[in-house]
């Protein structure tokens, strides 16, 4: 069981193993620009995890969440502001200044309609979760179909969000250039957000994807991209894209299965499952973290990043622990966490 954000950031790590890590197509994009990187981002294809929580134990049915990481996320306003203009698109004038903004209540009980989903069953193993933001009605088949909304920063704000209130004065100014321009952020786009919105259009059967533009100070525009647009970018073809997506989620099945059948002898209510796919020894890394007591979603321990420790490698890597189980093994285990240790 698991939803549409947790499965696409796995089947993003097995589409780059299976794909040879192919590139995406940037034909028209940046034509102009050819010392323009034509790769996914890094920040897309690094390391991902997710815990993995028992259900029914008895009937062999799992969760799979997200991991929000082990450090405490400084600013939210991304977040906050993406679920604001959801609303503002979603909601009418009226209802929505009665509502969100302070100041304009009227003391009204207005109920909003909210979490509308849709649901997979895929290969008869895995039970998924599309949250719909939207549906309207086909002017020529008049038929009703969905699609999400997608609210999206400029790119200086998503590079350095510690630092967003330096980017307020950037904005869209044209449809091309190597900045400023809705021809940068759709690069953008393709790099680092088409891949999972891929998957997660095709698991709540949506028509595409409706994305807002702003500094989160202004709105700049607003543009519709379909599915198969996307997939088109992405895959090639629309064949293709069901291809990496059929045999991507019997790949989860497989480390699912695997990992559980070596772990069946161990005592653990919940774990952490993390996939890398290595660019360079062409391989998926599976890395497995037990836990001996189930933590509730949001109930992590998380902290404060420092000069020392500013990233997931930093905190495993450099901070060192002694115990006397240190000097056999790579690791010491604190209260049902295993630190992975540097050895020296």
């Amino acid at each position: 069981v698991m939803s549409t954000s947790t499965i696409s950031s796995i089947l993003s790590q097995i589409y780059y193993l299976l794909s040879g890590f192919r590139a995406p197509d940037f034909n028209s994009v940046f034509e102009h620009y050819p010392n323009e990187p034509r790769k996914f981002m890094i920040s897309q294809r690094k390391p991902v995890t997710n815990y993995v929580r028992k259900v029914d134990e008895e009937n062999n049915i799992y969760s799979l969440d997200g991991d929000s990481g082990i450090f405490k996320i400084k600013h939210s306003i991304l977040m906050d502001l993406g679920k604001v203009i959801e609303r503002s698109i979603t909601l009418s004038p009226d209802v929505f200044r009665k509502v969100l903004i302070k100041g304009q209540s009227t003391g009204e009980d207005i109920k909003i309609e909210d979490d509308h989903h849709r649901f997979m069953k895929l290969n008869n193993d895995i039970c998924l979760r599309s949250q719909i933001d939207c549906y309207s009605i086909d002017p020529e088949t008049n038929l009703p179909f969905v699609f999400e909304i997608k609210s999206r920063s400029v790119c200086p704000i998503r590079y350095d969000i510690e630092n967003y209130a330096d980017y307020l004065d950037y904005t869209i100014q044209g449809r091309k250039g190597l900045h400023s321009s809705f021809e940068r952020e759709y690069y953008d786009l393709i790099r680092g957000s088409f891949l999972k919105w891929s998957f997660q259009l095709k698991i709540g059967r949506m028509d595409g994807a409706f994305v807002a533009f702003h500094n989160t100070r202004e709105m700049f525009g607003f543009e519709y991209v379909k599915s198969k647009e996307i997939e088109r970018r992405i895959f090639g073809s629309e064949i293709y894209a069901d291809a990496c997506f059929q045999v991507g989620s019997k790949v989860l099945m497989l480390i699912m299965d695997s990992v559980l059948k070596d772990l069946k002898n161990e005592k653990f209510s919940m774990l952490k499952l993390g996939t890398y796919s290595c660019t360079m020894h062409k391989k998926m890394y599976v890395f497995v973290e037990l836990f001996e007591e189930n933590i509730r979603w949001g109930e992590t321990d998380q902290i404060e990043q420092t000069e020392d420790v500013r990233d997931e490698v930093d905190y495993y890597t450099c901070l060192l622990y002694t115990s006397d189980a240190a000097d056999d093994l790579l690791c010491v285990d604190l209260g049902g966490r295993r630190i992975i240790n540097k050895k020296t």
